[in-house]
């Protein structure tokens, strides 16, 4: 197999089947930093986990269910996140190239994210995916939490005067394509500025 190359962590020992795919130095690091690294030889459709209960922990599986298998991580994406990550990662096939993608396990407001960054290796005559997985549902909170901010008043909850313009400015738009029809009313309320 050629040597592991992983999102910027360098493993010089070649992977084989008969090898857990880290060494427990590799697996302590991974576990400390909240991640696991997977390991899908297509030629036989098998997933190998570094960290099995790490494994289980970021897919929120309880820890009586056995190692999750592919099927086992698929379904816990949403259709529309299992689409695209099955894009990113054959494109990245495609191209060569390493892979990084965001995606929500169920449904995204459930705040259950996970990142997943890989690479195609040749091995063998055919080619294994190795990629690290890691839990990201608080840098998503806070992605949220910053998107509510720059786009609604903190006083009032309304949309702020930037949103309001970023939405009057696509209505328009649609409106100049003749894609939308859409009515302004501009509603004028005398010492309002009083008030607020």
């Amino acid at each position: 197999c050629a040597r592991n190359q992983v999102a910027g962590v360098r493993d010089l020992r070649p992977m084989t089947s008969e090898k857990p795919i880290a060494d427990d130095t590799f697996r302590i690091a991974l576990e400390a930093a909240g991640q696991t690294m997977f390991e899908f030889d297509e030629r036989s459709g098998q997933l190998t986990w570094s960290d099995q209960d790490a494994a289980r922990s970021i897919l929120n599986m309880s820890d009586s269910e056995s190692a999750p298998t592919r099927e086992d991580f698929l379904s816990r994406l949403s259709d529309d996140h299992l689409i695209q990550r099955e894009r990113t990662v054959a494109s990245a096939r495609d191209e060569g190239k390493s892979y990084s993608i965001e995606y929500a396990l169920g449904d995204p407001d459930q705040d259950m994210w996970v990142e997943e960054r890989g690479t195609w290796l040749p091995c063998n005559g055919g080619e294994k995916l190795i990629a690290m997985m890691r839990r990201i549902d608080e840098q998503k909170r806070r992605e949220n939490d910053l998107h509510h901010l720059a786009s609604y008043d903190e006083l009032t909850g309304q949309l702020n005067r930037v949103k309001f313009m970023e939405i009057l400015d696509e209505a328009l738009t649609g409106v100049h394509e003749g894609t939308r029809q859409d009515a302004l009313f501009f509603i004028g309320i005398d010492n309002v500025g009083t008030i607020n």
